[in-house]
């Protein structure tokens, strides 16, 4: 059975999915679709690190370390 994403650690959103990166070679990581917080307020870009497959992207998202954000945070600011 695939093991499903859990939401995102800071915002609670469930919308999450996989994305392919492709470099030199093809990896992937689960990302955060959602743009705001629960407050209203934008919250940041938010992606799991990088991983050799689906299924290890997905694990690496899953994991949840007491008092540690092991997730990538990026402020995505638009270009004038």
């Amino acid at each position: 059975m695939k093991e499903k994403s859990k939401p995102c650690p800071f915002c609670g959103s469930e919308e999450v999915g996989i994305y392919q990166v492709n470099a030199e070679k093809t990896y992937f990581r689960v990302v955060c679709k959602n743009n705001k917080l629960q407050s209203g307020w934008n919250h940041p870009h938010v992606e799991g690190p990088l991983a050799e497959t689906e299924k290890k992207a997905v694990a690496a998202w899953n994991t949840r370390v007491s008092g540690q954000k092991e997730l990538i945070i990026r402020y995505v600011v638009p270009k004038v």
